[in-house]
C-alpha cells in the first residue's frame, strides 16, 4: 500500500487532506452536506446550498436539471471507485476506500486505465482536478461506525460519513437530502422507482438508515447540526 501511496503522491496527489473553504481567512467554514433523498425534490434548496463555502455531495448525484432543488456548486465530492465519475476542476475527489484495489485503481484511472473492475466493472479513466484529490482513511470509517454509530449495520453510508468529516472540519454544518422522502421511499432525488423498489437502501442490511437518521435528529437537536428535511412529509 505504501508504495501505491508513493505512486500517487509522485504523479501529484498531495499527501495532505485539502483544506475546506471560507469565504475570508477570519471568517466561520460553512458547510452544507447535500444527501441524494428524493425529499430534496421540490424542496428549493438551491441557493440555500450554494451560499455555503463548501459543499460535499456523493457518488453520482447530478446537479444539472436540478439546480433549484439541489444547487450546483460542488467543492467536494465523496465516491467509490464504482461510483466514480468525471469532475470539474473546482471540485475535490474523496476517495472512499474498502480494499487495496481501491486505492489501486485511483492510480489507474488517473493515469494508464488498466483497471477496469474491482468486484464490478468501473470507469477506468477519470477526468479530475489531481493536485486536491483526497483518500479517505479507513480508520476513519470504523471510528463512525462503531463511535457513532454503535456499529449499526455493516458500516456507515458515504452520507453519513460525509457528515461526521464536515464536522471536523467546518464550523458550521447544515444538511439537506437525508432519509426518506414524503411517501417513506428511499430512492435518490434523480431516480423515478416503483415502490418495491424504493426500499432498497432500507431493506439492504448494508446500511442502517433508521440508526442514521437517529443520530442526525440527535445531532440536530443538540445544536450541533441543521437538518432540511425538504419535502419529507
Amino acid at each position: 500500500m505504501k508504495d501505491i501511496l508513493r505512486e500517487l503522491h509522485s504523479i501529484g496527489v498531495p499527501n495532505h487532506f485539502p483544506e475546506f473553504k471560507s469565504r475570508k481567512n477570519d471568517s466561520c467554514v460553512t458547510c452544507a452536506v447535500v444527501g441524494n433523498s428524493a425529499n430534496l425534490i421540490e424542496s428549493g434548496y438551491g441557493k440555500v446550498i450554494d451560499s455555503h463555502d463548501n459543499v460535499i455531495r456523493f457518488n453520482k448525484a447530478p446537479t444539472v436539471g436540478f439546480q433549484r432543488d439541489v444547487g450546483s456548486k460542488t467543492t467536494h465530492r465523496l465516491c467509490y471507485p464504482e461510483s466514480a465519475y468525471d469532475l470539474s476542476m473546482g471540485a475535490s475527489l474523496v476517495l472512499v476506500p474498502f480494499k487495496p484495489l481501491d486505492v489501486k485503481w485511483l492510480a489507474s484511472a488517473i493515469t494508464t486505465g488498466r483497471i477496469t473492475k474491482t468486484y464490478r466493472s468501473v470507469k477506468s479513466l477519470i477526468k479530475c482536478n489531481i493536485s486536491t484529490i483526497a483518500i479517505l482513511n479507513p480508520e476513519f470509517l470504523r471510528y463512525t461506525h462503531e463511535v457513532w454509530l454503535n456499529k449499526s449495520g455493516r458500516y456507515p453510508s458515504t452520507g453519513v460519513t460525509g457528515v461526521m468529516m464536515a464536522l471536523h472540519m467546518c464550523d458550521q454544518v447544515r444538511v439537506f437530502g437525508f432519509g426518506a422522502d414524503r411517501f417513506g421511499g428511499w430512492q435518490h432525488y434523480w431516480e423515478r422507482l416503483q415502490p418495491k423498489m424504493s426500499l432498497g437502501f432500507r431493506v439492504t442490511g448494508v446500511h442502517d438508515g433508521d440508526a442514521e437518521r437517529a443520530l442526525l435528529n440527535k445531532l440536530h437537536q443538540e445544536g450541533i447540526i441543521d437538518v432540511y428535511n425538504g419535502a419529507s412529509t
